[in-house]
């Protein structure tokens, strides 16, 4: 059975285990059962006072009977002790039912206001328990590069969680690394569903060789010279796995960043278009990124193993005064077969055609790329 078949499985079997999502009084905080998941996002400025601050992510319920063994039993998996504590505390993350129309309230810190007020409630939660909303608030943080709002959600008094969400001030001007995730920064071989699947589900995550030495680089290279770099993770993993890659961006010191991150769910169609619309989901994601901060550069990794090079390229043609370096890792030793026409001399030719060769290239290994001149606007090495 092939990883998307997995993802469809867990898409459907809470709606087996369950009730349809639950709807909460207005007037309710969240219950102490119920998970807010708010994925690290971003806030827009255009004065550097007034921010837009973006907001994304779920609220949820555990279901009570937890659908491991079937998962287990319909994929003839056999995993030892260890990889079976692993499946099981990642299985959990789809094993959720929605909140449906819950409005959250949230705290913000002492610099930032909201209309004059330390609090804002956001919009209720959609059929499937999704955030996905804005709000303004004033916050004067001239002077203060790689700021950040990190806010509170408003719980019952006997609830002592610590539950809210963070969002990177990015300025109006400046460089944006987007980062795919999978065989980008992550190993995960595509390239072969039942590694994927494994690698997924039931091994710790592995990161590919030297790419967080590279972004650290880069990242620093751009502070000395006032670029206000931004990294913005984009992925078309599901929302479940924001707290895995989070960890592991954080357990192998990956600079901080913006997640971006797919909905799956049943019953208000996302799982529909998580099928139909693989292709098409990292353009519009950049291409609404880019509408936020339309001045900054971007700095673009990604891997031959899907269609990386024909997105980035299409950002390239679209955008050619924004992107400064489209770099695609070489992703070899998996699948031989697939790899032949993936790396291709004239598939990339192909991607990247009417894109200035000067601000496009293919690496096998990090330590190819050199950051300072990514840092100087050059995408090939000085």
């Amino acid at each position: 059975m092939t990883f998307i078949t997995l993802l469809y499985a867990l898409a459907i079997l809470p709606s087996l285990y369950a009730a349809p999502t639950l709807l909460r009084r207005a007037d309710n905080p969240i219950l102490p059962e119920q998970t807010l998941t708010l994925l690290d996002n971003v806030a827009s400025t255009t004065d550097n006072t007034s921010w837009t601050v973006n907001v994304y992510g779920y609220l949820t319920t555990s279901l009570a009977n937890s659908p491991i063994k079937d998962i287990i039993s319909l994929f003839s998996l056999n995993p030892n002790a260890e990889d079976l504590t692993r499946l099981e505390e990642r299985i959990k993350l789809f094993s959720v039912i929605g909140v449906q129309k819950q409005p959250i309230t949230v705290q913000l810190p002492a610099f930032a206001k909201a209309a004059g007020q330390q609090t804002v409630t956001l919009e209720p939660t959609s059929v499937a328990g999704e955030i996905n909303t804005t709000f303004t608030i004033t916050a004067d943080v001239a002077g203060k590069p790689d700021a950040t709002l990190d806010y509170k959600a408003v719980l019952d008094p006997s609830d002592k969680r610590d539950v809210g969400g963070r969002a990177f001030l990015v300025p109006s001007e400046g460089y944006s690394i987007i980062s795919d995730i999978d065989d980008t920064i992550k190993i995960s071989e595509v390239n072969d569903k039942k590694k994927l699947l494994d690698n997924t589900f039931l091994k710790p995550f592995t990161p590919v060789p030297q790419m967080s030495d590279l972004y650290n680089k880069l990242a620093s290279g751009l502070r000395e010279t006032n670029q206000n770099p931004a990294f913005h993770y984009l992925s078309g993993s599901p929302w479940n796995l924001f707290r895995p890659l989070l960890n592991f961006t954080q357990e192998f010191k990956f600079p901080p960043g913006q997640f971006i991150l797919r909905d799956l769910a049943v019953l208000d169609g996302s799982f529909i278009d998580f099928l139909t619309q693989s292709k098409t989901y990292k353009l519009e994601r950049i291409e609404l990124l880019l509408r936020s901060f339309p001045n900054r550069k971007l700095i673009m990794f990604g891997d031959s193993t899907e269609a990386d090079p024909e997105i980035y390229g299409e950002v390239a043609r679209r955008f050619p005064n924004n992107v400064s370096c489209i770099s695609i890792r070489r992703v070899t030793g998996v699948n031989a077969g697939k790899e032949k026409t993936q790396l291709a001399d004239d598939r990339f030719e192909k991607a990247f055609a009417n894109v200035d060769k000067s601000k496009w290239r293919t690496f096998a290994d990090a330590t190819e790329i050199s950051a300072d001149s990514l840092a100087k606007g050059l995408c090939q090495n000085a």
